[in-house]
């Protein structure tokens, strides 16, 4: 199994400002540049956080995040600065329980 990193990435030039949730498994700097190249605003790279559950994890923080969804709940978001603030502690909470869940033999995990 592969560790990945789920990455936010902001959009400092968007009124209101916008976060993208995103993963990958190289360098989150490198995604960083491969997406400023199709961008006309200035992204930033905020958080990173990395797991081998970084699937599941974008997953779930996806479906959290769609009331505050751009795109459909697919990458973009519009997030209170809380919630942003507040981006690793999700994302541990979410591998944590995703962790306990693999190690009780839960059929749905």
């Amino acid at each position: 199994m592969v560790k990945g990193v789920v990455y936010l990435i902001t959009d400092w030039s968007s009124v209101p400002e916008k976060y993208k949730i995103g993963i990958t498994k190289n360098s989150p700097n490198d995604r960083l540049k491969s997406l400023q190249t199709g961008s006309s605003g200035e992204l930033v790279l905020l958080k990173t956080y990395e797991s081998y559950n970084y699937r599941k994890i974008e997953s779930a923080l996806h479906r959290g995040y769609k009331p505050y969804s751009t795109d459909g709940g697919k990458e973009w978001f519009e997030l209170p600065n809380e919630v942003a603030l507040n981006f690793i502690n999700e994302c541990k909470q979410i591998d944590d329980n995703i962790k306990f869940l693999m190690e009780s033999d839960n059929p749905f995990i």
